[in-house]
């Protein structure tokens, strides 16, 4: 089978590794499933996604490791789909709920979960940090592009507005090689994002019936001009 790669900021695996003896490790297959808390709480809805990231493992071991002065307050859980996706790594075919999580106003960093859907849990994937106040993200709620924002962007430069009964949704995509094969996140030739769920794309269906995507520059591209894996293709 072909190797799947994951990217992440190097920012976030440098909290990965400073973390591991706290978690136990970050998008450790062997991480405990955590399941919905309770029967009224559905894995589908942001609510009962936050509940269940509240009351994992993981969250409890970092508020505890940092005297209940870490994150426990999250915003909105964002469900990110993965799209294209048949590489048989759980991580790249599954969707996963994403969410920031704030002391006071100030934004710490994502959890990042992958969503087994057929077995209603959730599972560790990882924690990126958001290190800095002075950093832009501290200050704003998962995901930075709003689906309102992509949707203006795209009728500013296509003149197209949403198909009739189709919302944008949050994707990422296995990226192709050239896209991973670089030695720091600064020397990336895509910048639009979409290759890691902490970094997706909207994914728009318009009115002339095709699917556009809106990233982090806000770019507005067609699927043809998607870094997607040849072998994920059709």
């Amino acid at each position: 089978m072909r190797e799947v790669r994951r990217f992440m900021t190097s920012h976030m695996w440098m909290l990965c590794l400073a973390l591991l003896f706290i978690l136990g490790g970050c998008g450790n297959i062997s991480q405990a499933a955590v399941s919905t808390p309770t029967i009224a709480s559905s894995l589908d809805t942001p609510e009962g996604a936050a509940l269940a990231i509240l009351g994992s493992p993981q969250s409890g071991s970092l508020d505890a490791h940092y005297n209940g002065n870490w994150h426990a307050v999250l915003d909105t859980p964002v469900l990110v789909h993965a799209y294209h996706a048949h590489t048989g790594v759980e991580y790249q075919d599954s969707d996963h709920w994403v969410a920031s999580a704030k002391l006071g106003d100030i934004r710490t960093g994502l959890y990042d979960f992958v969503y087994q859907r057929a077995q209603k849990t959730l599972r560790f994937a990882s924690f990126g940090t958001i290190a800095s106040a002075e950093d832009p993200h501290a200050h704003q709620a998962f995901p930075y592009t709003s689906a309102e924002t992509a949707l203006a962007q795209l009728k500013a430069t296509r003149n197209l507005g949403p198909k009739a009964g189709a919302s944008p949704e949050l994707i990422f995509f296995p990226p192709a090689d050239w896209v991973t094969n670089v030695r720091q996140p600064s020397d990336h030739p895509w910048k639009s994002g979409g290759i890691d769920p902490l970094s997706p794309m909207w994914r728009i269906t318009a009115t002339d019936g095709n699917d556009y995507f809106i990233g982090n520059d806000l770019l507005v591209h067609t699927l043809d001009e998607l870094p997607i894996d040849p072998s994920q293709q059709g």
